[in-house]
């Protein structure tokens, strides 16, 4: 863990304090099999696993409204690395026999999702573009049969 920095330690902790020991914590190590990870991760994709923070309504007289939401991809992926790598170290240091992740693929959001993102890493050049000229440009997606089409009109 030493050529960890201190801040990739400190989400590794994050992680392992509030998604691992909870799921699978009650087991040891050689316990762990294939249908906990998978079964893990699964939970991980379910649209109520963001961790609830409340949020304050102003003043502290007022309600705390919980948002419910999905973890982002990313997250999950990173998650499920945190879990590999240490899953892997107990292998290498003989706490295990095999390890459990292997064969195990990284989740990967669904198609609609992929397509989204393919979207925005291409918008994001021309709206930094527009920030840049200080140009006043209104952006819209039009949905065109299969994809969609990044549309921009000079106001």
């Amino acid at each position: 863990m030493s050529n960890l920095s201190p801040t990739t330690l400190e989400t590794y902790n994050r992680h392992i304090n509030s998604r691992l020991i909870p799921a699978i914590g009650h087991l040891t190590l050689d316990q762990i099999k294939p249908g906990h990870i998978l079964g893990f991760l699964k939970e991980l994709e379910k649209p109520e696993s963001r961790l609830k923070k409340p949020k304050q309504n102003g003043s502290e007289n007022d309600n705390v409204v919980v948002e419910v939401s999905s973890l982002d991809f990313g997250t999950i992926g990173y998650i499920y690395r945190v879990l590999k790598n240490i899953l892997k170290r107990a292998e290498e240091w003989k706490m295990i026999l095999s390890n459990p992740m292997e064969g195990i693929k990284k989740p990967t959001p669904p198609i609609e999702i992929r397509k989204q993102n393919n979207l925005i890493k291409k918008v994001i050049p021309s709206i930094t573009m527009i920030r840049k000229h200080r140009m006043l440009w209104t952006l819209f997606i039009v949905k065109q049969g299969s994809g969609d089409c990044l549309c921009l009109a000079l106001c």
